[in-house]
């Protein structure tokens, strides 16, 4: 193996130099030369025994005529990602099969997956620039959640950072401190994906998501730089009920004026009816009632639609409580929202009518009102 001395440098470049003035620059020498002298291994040697080995780099630039060689010393740590496992641990996978509530409260988490990959690191003895970015679209609103290619499903990444460090949501850019003594060693490193609501859910399969991409990069290590996948395939069920009864007539006994007496009195007659729903496990039951003759009503009393009486109204109530009416909305917390119960377990929405006065006087007669309904699967 040749050996490199300042002496063959300084007589490398003194005849380069000469030719160089004479005017018998030989550039297909030089080239051959530059090719054969592009990488050396450089053995250093003391008394007699090899010790060392070098790798040095050596790149030629033409600055004008003159010939400048520079050699930059390769570098010697590294880091290895992931430490457990080889690359199939960057391919996260989700259930087979996840239901959610179809109005599941925008942002919530409803599916996990967090694999311990390690991290390894060797010689590295200088601080570690940690780059994560994610391959995707952003969903309007919601920083650090991409879409998917079902709606109300997005994607939220996340890392842990340095040596065993917390969790940051991607992407994100995070410093690793020098590993300490001989910059070897190995350490927990975690990697995130869940899935998060962004609206109104829709069944389906996932076959298309974002991914994550981490690069780390650092003055004594060669750069590294991995992609952490999620794997298709998943179906998405969205948790509703089946309404069984869609329309539901309810015929108020007659009742004297009297009875409602004075304004403002609730009549003691009623009539009991029920919504009936047929209802997957699994969600939380909510139900909005809206005033259909005028939907902006919030208060507990429902319009007449049609008839000959004045100053009467209807009130609904649900176990003795009266409901408040709302927009026709499935919105999680829409004002006049109200819980029914747990999908396992309901299988429909008791409610009772009622005449109310409202004033200023009553006047006799007939007594006709439409509400609507909406239900909410949260």
């Amino acid at each position: 193996m040749p050996v490199i001395t300042e002496q063959s440098k300084a007589s490398a470049a003194a005849t380069s130099a000469s030719r160089y003035k004479g005017g018998g620059l030989n550039m297909s020498i030089i080239r051959k030369n530059l090719l054969r002298s592009l990488v050396r291994i450089v053995m250093v040697w003391r008394g007699g025994k090899r010790i060392k080995a070098r790798v040095l780099a050596c790149f030629a630039v033409m600055v004008g005529l003159p010939l400048l060689m520079i050699c930059n010393q390769a570098s010697a740590g590294t880091i290895t990602f992931p430490n457990v496992g080889d690359d199939s641990m960057l391919k996260l996978s989700f259930a087979s099969s996840i239901a959610i509530p179809r109005d599941r409260v925008v942002g919530a988490q409803v599916a996990v997956v967090a694999p311990n990959v390690g991290i390894g690191a060797s010689g590295v003895t200088c601080s570690i620039t940690e780059t994560v970015t994610v391959n995707g679209v952003q969903v309007p609103g919601m920083p650090g959640v991409y879409q998917t290619n079902l709606i109300g499903i997005g994607v939220q990444f996340y890392k842990t950072g340095n040596w065993a460090g917390g969790w940051a949501s991607a992407p994100t850019v995070m410093t690793y401190t020098p590993a300490g003594g001989t910059g070897t060693g190995s350490a927990q490193n975690y990697i995130r994906a869940d899935l998060v609501v962004t609206g109104p859910i829709q069944a389906g399969t996932l076959t298309s998501l974002p991914s994550m991409t981490v690069q780390f990069t650092g003055s004594c290590i060669t750069t590294l730089t991995k992609t952490i996948t999620i794997n298709p395939g998943t179906a998405i069920t969205a948790i509703v009920c089946t309404v069984t009864t869609p329309t539901v007539s309810v015929p108020l006994p007659a009742i004297p004026v009297t009875q409602l007496l004075p304004i403002g009195t609730v009549s003691t007659a009623s009539k009991n009816f029920n919504i009936g729903l047929a209802c997957s496990p699994g969600a939380s039951v909510y139900i909005t009632l809206t005033d259909a003759t005028n939907p902006s009503n919030t208060t507990n009393n429902l319009t007449l639609t049609s008839g000959s009486a004045h100053g009467v109204a209807l009130r609904l109530d649900h176990g003795g409580t009266p409901v408040t009416f709302g927009a026709d909305s499935a919105v999680a917390g829409n004002p006049g929202q109200w819980l029914v119960g747990a999908s396992d377990t309901t299988s429909s929405v008791p409610l009772t009518a009622r005449y109310v006065s409202v004033g200023p006087s009553i006047v006799p007669g007939t007594v006709n009102a439409l509400a609507t309904f909406t239900m909410s699967y949260q």
